[in-house]
C-alpha cells in the first residue's frame, strides 16, 4: 500500500495539488488503508484510521477559515493521514501552518473534477495490482448479476460471499442494525450491511445498492411467480367445483399438474362477505386467506384458495384421512378467526369428503354452512354443515350432476315464465311452509292473494298435481337446488 508520498506523484496528472508541499515530509509515512468520500461532518466520527477523506465542494465551501482548521485538527484526531479538498487548488501558507500542527497532509483539487473517477484513480493506486478496487467491484457486481440470473438463490450466502470479494463482512438479516433495508412494496424484509456504524469503503459505496436491489427484485419476482401460481389453483379449482360432469375429470387432471391433490380427503371453507365495495371486500378475504394460512401451517395439510362468485373459499387436503378430522380443522379457522377483526364475515365448513368430486360435495355443504351464518348473523365462529337432513341431499344433488340435471329438468317448465325466479322462490316457501298461504306470504313479505296466484300460475305451468306427496318432495328439493344454485 502507498502512502501520502507516494501519492504526490500522481498531483500532476490526475488535477491533486498538494496545498502544503513543504510540510509533507511530517506527515507519517503509514500506508493508506481506505479512501473515504465525506458526506458530513458527522461522518468524521466514524472515519477510520491512516484514511485519506475527500472532502467534496459543496460540504468544504460552507466552512469558514476557522472551521478549516477546526476540521484538520478532528480528522488528525481520528488518525486520518490526508484531507483532500475539493475546490482547492491554490497553496496556502496558511494550510502549511495547520499540516505542520496536526501533521495532516492536504490536498486539492478543481470543483470541476468527478469525485467518483478521482477515487477511483486514487484507489487503483491504494490498492495497487489485480486486486485494485475496480477488480473488486466488477467480481463483485458480476455475481450479483449471476446470482440474480440463477433465479432462486440464498440471500444470506450472496451477502456473505458479496462481501468477500471486496474485502468487507457483510451480511442479510432480519435486523435494522444490520445495515441497509431491502424494501418489497414499500415494506422491509431484510437488511444488509457489516453491521458497524463504521464509514463503507467506497467498495461497499458501490457495491451494496446493486446488492440490496438484487435482493429486492428477486424477492419481488418470487412473489410475482408464487401468486401466479396460487391464481393458476384458484381457476382450477374453480373449474372444478362448477364444471358439469363430464368435465370434472378434465379439470382434475389440470388440477394435478399444478401440484393440486385432487385424489386425497378434502374438507372445503367457505366465507361469504356482505360488503358491496369490492375492494374492501378482496382485502378483507385476503386477510383471511393469509390468518387460515399460517392457522394451517403447523398440521400437515395442503390448503388451496378458490373463488367463486364474489366467496372464497379453501380446500384443506391430506392423504391419511385420520389427519384431517373435522375439529382440528375447526380449530384452526377459529384460531384465524380470532386473529381478525372482520365483522363482516361469514364462515362455514363442509364435510370430509374424498376425490375430486369430494371436492365439490365439500364446498357446497361450506357455501350452505356459510349461508346459515350469514342468517345467524355469526361472524365470530364457523358453521360445520349439517351432515344429516335434507341440507346433507341437497348437497348431494348439487354435487352430482345427474341429480342435479334431473331436478333443473323437473322446473323446466318454468323456462317460459317472465318471473320464473320468483315463481320458484315462492313455490318451495310455499311447499315449506307445508302449504299454508299465509305464512308462506309473511315470509316473502307477499299478501296471502298473491302467492296464492303464483302457486296457481307456477302449477299450471308445471303440470303437475300438487296434492301428491311424492311430487311435491321432488319439487321442493328441485327449488332447494335450484334456489342454492343462485347463491
Amino acid at each position: 500500500m502507498p502512502t501520502v508520498q507516494d501519492l504526490a506523484g500522481l498531483t500532476a496528472h490526475h488535477a491533486v495539488t498538494l496545498l502544503a508541499p513543504d510540510a509533507l515530509s511530517d506527515v507519517p509515512r503509514d500506508e493508506i488503508k481506505r479512501i473515504v468520500i465525506l458526506q458530513d461532518l458527522e461522518m468524521l466520527q466514524r472515519v477510520p484510521e491512516k484514511s485519506l477523506v475527500i472532502v467534496p465542494s459543496g460540504l468544504f465551501t460552507r466552512q469558514d477559515s476557522s472551521g478549516l482548521d477546526v476540521l484538520i485538527k478532528r480528522v488528525s484526531e481520528r488518525g486520518v493521514l490526508a484531507v483532500l479538498l475539493q475546490g482547492l487548488v491554490q497553496a496556502q501558507p496558511r494550510l502549511q501552518r495547520v499540516t505542520l500542527r496536526y501533521d495532516v497532509a492536504v490536498l486539492g483539487c478543481p470543483a470541476s473534477v468527478d469525485l467518483g473517477d478521482l477515487v477511483t484513480t486514487l484507489n487503483l493506486s491504494v490498492s495497487g495490482g489485480p486486486a485494485n478496487t475496480l477488480s473488486r467491484v466488477s467480481l463483485a457486481l458480476n455475481r450479483v448479476s449471476a446470482w440474480m440470473d440463477q433465479g432462486d438463490g440464498d440471500p444470506t450466502g450472496l451477502a456473505a460471499e458479496v462481501g468477500s470479494l471486496i474485502g468487507e463482512s457483510l451480511a442479510y438479516g432480519p435486523s435494522p442494525t444490520q445495515g441497509t433495508a431491502v424494501l418489497v412494496n414499500g415494506f422491509a424484509i431484510g437488511y444488509v450491511g457489516t453491521g458497524s456504524d463504521a464509514v463503507q469503503t467506497v467498495e461497499t459505496q458501490i457495491v451494496l445498492p446493486a446488492l440490496v436491489n438484487a435482493i429486492s427484485t428477486q424477492h419481488l419476482l418470487k412473489n410475482q411467480l408464487e401468486y401466479a401460481l396460487q391464481e393458476e389453483r384458484s381457476r382450477a379449482l374453480t373449474a372444478l367445483i362448477v364444471t358439469d360432469s363430464a368435465s370434472i375429470d378434465h379439470y382434475a387432471a389440470m388440477a394435478r399438474q399444478l401440484s393440486i391433490d385432487v385424489d386425497g380427503f378434502h374438507i372445503a371453507l367457505a366465507i361469504h362477505s356482505e360488503v358491496e365495495d369490492p375492494v374492501i371486500r378482496d382485502l378483507d378475504f385476503r386477510h383471511a386467506q393469509s390468518a387460515l394460512e399460517n392457522a394451517f401451517a403447523s398440521m400437515r395439510v395442503e390448503v388451496h384458495s378458490t373463488r367463486i362468485e364474489t366467496g372464497f373459499g379453501m380446500i384443506i387436503t391430506s392423504r391419511d384421512h385420520k389427519r384431517l378430522t373435522s375439529s382440528e380443522v375447526n380449530f384452526g379457522v377459529q384460531q384465524a378467526i380470532q386473529s381478525l377483526a372482520t365483522p363482516t364475515l361469514f364462515w362455514g365448513l363442509g364435510t370430509e369428503h374424498v376425490g375430486p368430486a369430494g371436492i365439490r360435495t365439500s364446498m357446497f355443504e361450506a357455501r350452505s354452512a356459510s349461508n346459515s351464518a350469514a342468517i345467524e348473523r355469526n361472524t365470530r365462529s364457523a358453521v360445520s354443515f349439517d351432515a344429516s337432513g335434507v341440507q346433507r341431499l341437497i348437497s348431494e344433488v348439487r354435487a352430482s350432476v345427474t341429480a342435479s340435471r334431473i331436478a333443473s329438468e323437473i322446473l323446466k317448465p318454468l323456462d317460459g315464465m317472465s318471473n320464473r325466479a320468483a315463481s320458484i322462490e315462492t313455490l318451495n316457501a310455499w311447499l315449506e311452509e307445508r302449504g299454508s298461504l299465509k305464512a308462506a306470504a309473511a315470509r316473502l313479505h307477499l299478501h296471502p292473494n298473491a302467492v296464492a296466484y303464483r302457486i296457481n300460475k307456477t302449477a299450471e305451468s308445471l303440470g303437475m298435481n300438487l296434492a301428491d306427496p311424492d311430487t311435491r318432495f321432488a319439487l321442493q328439493l328441485a327449488c332447494r337446488v335450484a334456489l342454492a344454485n343462485q347463491e
